[in-house]
């Protein structure tokens, strides 16, 4: 048992299986998510990690096994209760045409109203907060499927952290993003989160910036966990081979002193150093 088995879990699968229409994708999965940490998801194409996460967000239920959120069973729960305890911000969202950005992140705000879903002047004060530090409270007024695709991914981030849940899950929330804005990205949203002692899960594809903003990896293969912990008991050289069959060199990053993974040269690349 790892020390992870033993904090307590902000989420938590149990034996779950998860299949679209009759193609099985996970079978008999169990992985506890550490609460108040950085849990980053990552393997290669098709391997079940956006549909993981997919299951924790209740939007694929499981054919067997329970989902549980903080010890209670997600399935057993009102969705205005999960939706006060669990963001999301899926990989390809899609806005309703014509709406604005701010009544979109707005839109973010629906768990915490009452029946009349009257918007309350805390409601007001979550949006402005997420549109702040967003760097989108200028785009308020405008429409949201006018924006460049930076403009519109940094929206939805402001949408998920309007929602003020203690539970984010981010399904490659980098996408359209160049490197400069990745970083500020993922470093403003897992510094919210701190600031709130909440927990983040999310779905990576890069390795460097998963390694860089994780505090427990979670490695995936085929619809099973091959490796889980912190990055630097993760990311080996083997385990790169093992999940990915890249052949690569793993040093320590300068900055970050996490784990930098350093792809071997190709054969492409050698004969073109050779031919100059």
């Amino acid at each position: 048992m790892t020390h992870t088995d033993l904090a307590p879990a902000a989420l938590e699968a149990q034996g779950v299986s998860l299949a679209y229409e009759s193609r099985e994708v996970i079978s008999d999965l169990s992985v506890r998510i550490p609460e108040g940490k950085v849990t980053v998801i990552v393997g290669p194409n098709g391997c079940g990690k956006s549909t993981l996460l997919r299951g924790f967000a209740r939007l694929l239920k499981p054919t067997r096994g329970n989902f549980l959120i903080e010890g209670e069973r997600l399935a057993a729960m009102p969705l205005k209760d999960s939706a006060k305890r669990l963001g999301l911000l899926p990989q390809q969202p899609i806005a309703p045409e014509g709406i604005t950005v701010r009544d979109l992140v707005g839109r973010g705000r629906y768990p915490h109203q009452g029946l009349f879903r009257r918007f309350s002047a805390e409601d007001r004060h979550a949006v402005g907060r997420a549109l702040t530090v967003t760097g989108t409270l200028e785009l308020a007024e405008r429409e949201v499927n006018e924006l460049s695709g930076g403009q519109r991914q940094r929206v939805w981030i402001a949408l998920a952290l309007a929602q003020e849940t203690p539970i984010l899950l981010l399904d490659e929330p980098t996408t359209y993003l160049d490197l400069a804005h990745q970083m500020d990205v993922l470093s403003l949203v897992l510094d919210t989160q701190r600031e709130r002692q909440g927990s983040v899960v999310m779905v990576l594809h890069d390795l460097n910036l998963a390694a860089r903003f994780a505090d427990h990896l979670i490695a995936m293969r085929d619809g099973r966990i091959v490796g889980q912990g912190a990055p630097g008991e993760v990311l080996t050289a083997e385990s790169v081979r093992e999940i990915f069959g890249l052949e690569s060199t793993v040093i320590e990053c300068p900055e970050s002193g996490k784990p930098l993974v350093v792809p071997a040269t190709t054969a492409a690349e050698r004969s073109a150093h050779g031919s100059r």
